[in-house]
């Protein structure tokens, strides 16, 4: 379906991109891109297939000694609604470096009212990925002796987006049900590797220790509301 003319003039004007998606395999087919008009991308260099066959692709991959390749009736991603609101937040908060827009395929993702990013695991594959992802910056977490997801925080400001994301970890863990949890938190860099105690108290888990050590990695925050899923 996303590779009918109609169906991609939709994909850009409501991803509002309009102009900027470059399809490198079919370019000379279509109208010029933004990138093409700039000289940022040489036109000359694109490429013209055409049809529902895939032999020309392979054999390009082939020539490439790519063997590794998503199944032909995989379809685009921008396609899938879910998908297509990460990358407009993505963009939205200038999370468009590769790196950022790769890590958009793995995890659930959260923006906190901070300006926040939260990604959580969902399986141990998304849970090593999403390490291997992690900046010097970035806080990992993690509920301890148990079943958990990492739980990735970036551009965290302080104790209320600790606070949050620890919600967000314990939440997909096998802890959930627990009145007391404990959570690690750790970054890249092993600057912090600390324990702190989360207390339930209604319907959301706090912090019921001292989290001092942050406050030189954290800048002041006055947010009020919940995080959303993106």
């Amino acid at each position: 379906m996303s590779q009918h003319r109609r169906a991609m003039k939709i994909i850009e004007k409501e991803s509002g991109l309009e102009g900027l998606v470059l399809r490198p395999l079919s370019a000379r087919l279509l109208e010029p891109t933004l990138p093409e008009k700039s000289g940022l991308v040489d036109r000359e260099k694109l490429l013209a297939i055409t049809g529902r066959r895939r032999i020309t692709q392979m054999k390009l991959a082939e020539e490439f000694n790519i063997k590794d390749y998503p199944c032909p009736a995989g379809g685009c991603r921008l396609t899938d609604p879910n998908f297509a609101e990460r990358i407009r937040d993505a963009f939205q908060h200038g999370e468009d470096s590769l790196e950022e827009l790769r890590l958009l395929r793995y995890g659930r993702h959260f923006r906190l009212p901070s300006g926040s990013k939260v990604v959580v695991g969902r399986n141990e594959m998304e849970n090593q990925i999403i390490q291997r992802f992690a900046r010097e910056e970035d806080i990992l977490l993690e509920v301890v002796d148990t079943g958990s997801p990492i739980t990735l925080l970036r551009k965290g400001k302080n104790r209320r987006d600790i606070e949050e994301t620890g919600n967000l970890c314990i939440r997909y863990s096998d802890a959930k049900m627990h009145k007391k949890v404990k959570v690690k938190l750790r970054d890249a860099k092993g600057r912090v590797n600390k324990i702190v105690d989360f207390m339930k108290i209604d319907d959301a888990w706090h912090i019921n220790s001292e989290i001092d050590f942050l406050d030189e990695i954290f800048l002041n925050y006055g947010g009020e509301e919940n995080g959303r899923e993106i």
